[in-house]
């Protein structure tokens, strides 16, 4: 199986690169700078006991739609890790289609995943073509946990999707999670230095369209505009946090029948002066996304070419995500942390793509725009991320 890596230079694409390699796959590196490309493949191909897949570089721009279809040529997998995805991510998205290859990514950013899912639904399943995105630290916990904590609180079962053990579930989202009043999905973050990447991806998410899901529908919502107290667990504990655009909007009322479905974040420890910030920035939300659009906003992105994390920077970095599950009075809820959010991210890309060769090549992979849940049956895919990441799972229910 030939993986096709558009970005895999960039900073987390790199650490996929790697993660593929140890794999054995053949990997077609590509990006727009061929002399990073071989940069990238020399260190590569210096990994300790290198595996024996082939590395090819093709390099493309997103910009050139016949460059990039020749780039993809024979490729068995599309990976996407260039972002920001809302701004260049949809031609690799309709070279996949194209290509008749299915594709996945890292993407987190609501504005491009509803794009995607609306624009191509039907011609994904049409081509019988699979696009899932936010296969990442960002998105696929949160899609799992949302999944199983809806479907405890619910206590029903619910069809899972396609396995290659059993393609008769290939329509599973026709089987949702009975009626949740509301799904949240909050994420705690503590001394994570971030990528260049990052910082741009949370600029524009702030300063683009940010949704909640309710009644049936997206309807837009101010970022930073709603304040929750959520309990992270006993490792982390209750932290104030502020609505934040976050992808589990558009992918979790796919599989899940909820009334109301939005993601939070924390912007600090907790505490009283956690609080009051928290409180200010709630205040302040209405003109967040005019402010990073202004001159301002532009000195602020010209700043994200800091340095990237070191090594000790993911290793420090720890994180909490909660995926609350609520109907009238009762509450379910799934808890995960667990520390390095980018090396968890190439964990979660490198195990989605072995996956999704072995139900390949068995003939066995669903078609269509899919959330992560809707292609990776829940309980297994966090076992199985489990196996290779340290990440401890809290359960309420």
């Amino acid at each position: 199986m030939s993986i096709f890596l558009y970005g895999a230079t960039g900073f987390t694409g790199t650490l996929i690169a790697r993660g593929l390699r140890a794999e054995g796959f053949d990997l077609i590196l590509s990006g727009r700078d061929r002399l990073r490309l071989e940069d990238l493949a020399r260190d590569l191909e210096a990994q300790p006991e290198p595996a024996s897949g082939n590395i090819e570089l093709r390099p493309a721009r997103l910009s050139d739609p016949t460059a990039l279809a020749a780039a993809v040529g024979d490729a068995t997998l599309i990976l996407g890790c260039a972002g920001p995805f809302a701004r260049i991510g949809a031609p690799l998205v309709e070279a996949a289609l194209a290509a008749h290859v299915p594709y996945m990514d890292i993407a987190g950013e609501p504005a491009f995943l509803r794009e995607v899912y609306e624009r191509h639904e039907s011609e994904a399943r049409r081509e019988q073509v699979l696009i899932v995105s936010g296969m990442a630290f960002e998105i696929a916990l949160g899609d799992f946990g949302a999944h199983l904590a809806a479907r405890a609180l619910a206590g029903e079962h619910v069809l899972g999707p396609a396995t290659a053990d059993d393609p008769s579930h290939l329509e599973a989202e026709d089987s949702p999670v009975a009626a949740i009043d509301e799904i949240a999905v909050a994420y705690a973050l503590n001394r994570f230095r971030t990528s260049a990447g990052t910082r741009m991806t949370a600029g524009d998410s702030l300063s683009g369209p940010s949704f909640v899901w309710v009644g049936d529908r997206w309807d837009p919502i101010a970022p930073l505009s709603e304040r929750r107290l959520v309990d992270f667990g006993h490792q982390v504990g209750e932290r104030s946090t502020l609505s934040f655009p976050s992808g589990e909007v558009i992918t979790v009322p796919r599989h899940v029948h909820a009334r109301r479905v939005q993601t939070y974040l924390s912007l600090l420890d907790t505490g009283p002066m956690g609080d009051a910030l928290t409180r200010v920035a709630s205040f302040l939300s209405p003109v967040v996304p005019s402010v990073l659009r202004s001159t301002l906003g532009a000195q602020i992105q010209a700043q994200v070419n800091a340095p990237p994390p070191s090594a000790d920077d993911r290793k420090f970095a720890s994180f909490a995500i909660s995926c609350e599950a609520r109907r009238g009075y009762e509450r379910a809820r799934m808890i995960f942390t667990g520390n390095d959010p980018y090396g968890l991210t190439a964990a979660i890309a490198c195990w989605s793509a072995t996956d999704l060769h072995q139900r390949s090549l068995a003939g066995t992979l669903p078609s269509g725009v899919r959330a992560p849940a809707e292609v990776f049956p829940a309980e297994q895919a966090i076992d199985a991320i489990r196996a290779r990441w340290r990440l401890d799972v809290y359960r309420s229910f």
